[in-house]
């Protein structure tokens, strides 16, 4: 039998113990390579090691902002291996992956500006389908027709919440600052219709495309929808 081929990974957080997991996933890897871990302490899970804070029940500490944003298919698919290897009783703590792990679709990110915080809250859209599960990941125009959409509904939003963003002056302004005003939101909003008419183009020529094979879409359709974008 051949001498096995001796792989040191560095560290036990996720990065390494998926390194090392893929690494003995088969029968044939494991005749392959002899892997061993190196972790400094006595905890693996790097970033998610549990049992930071005893004081705290043993908790996870936070360590920043860290987010599955729906599409890390490689990473639900592992957690999915994992847990069929495990077999875990169904009585057991988090029995199943899909008990360990809960979709979330909405994110709030903080901005300073202005000496003061300002607040962009997020809604992901949801995506059918269990991430993991092996099917086919959408191409590259089905991923910017559903990119384009989704803000094609956050303009929308934004521009109905700010319908009344020139709303009658006082009476006490001058005439001068009444005709200003009316010049500003004439040009405003024939930007606007310019702008959301290129837009809404943009949005139904990745539409269209992403309905059809990639061999049937024409040569110049990015070289198109960059330039509506643009």
């Amino acid at each position: 039998m051949a001498e096995k081929q001796k792989i040191a990974v560095l560290g036990g957080g996720t990065a390494g113990m998926t390194t090392a997991y893929y690494l003995t996933s088969t029968p044939e890897l494991c005749e392959q390579y002899e892997v061993t871990v190196y972790q400094l302490g006595w905890r693996l899970g790097g970033k998610g090691a549990s049992g930071r804070n005893q004081q705290y029940g043993d908790r996870i500490e936070e360590h920043g902002l860290h987010i599955w944003l729906g599409f890390y298919d490689n990473s639900f698919k592992t957690i999915q291996d994992c847990y069929a290897a495990l077999a875990r009783s169904p009585q057991a703590p988090l029995a199943t992956w899909d008990a360990a792990f809960k979709p979330h679709n909405f994110v709030l990110l903080n901005e300073h500006y202005n000496d003061e915080w300002l607040f962009w809250p997020i809604d992901f859209p949801i995506i059918p389908g269990v991430p993991g599960d092996g099917r086919i990941l959408p191409n590259f125009w089905q991923l910017v027709a559903m990119s384009l959409g989704w803000l094609w509904e956050i303009l929308k939003d934004l521009i109905e919440s700010d319908a009344d963003l020139f709303k009658e002056p006082p009476p006490t302004k001058p005439d001068w600052w009444q005709q200003i005003v009316e010049r500003v939101e004439a040009d405003f909003k024939h930007a606007e219709k310019g702008f959301l008419g290129h837009f809404e183009l943009a949005v139904k020529l990745a539409t269209h495309n992403a309905q059809k094979p990639h061999s049937l879409v024409e040569a110049d359709a990015e070289s198109i929808l960059c330039s509506l974008l643009t």
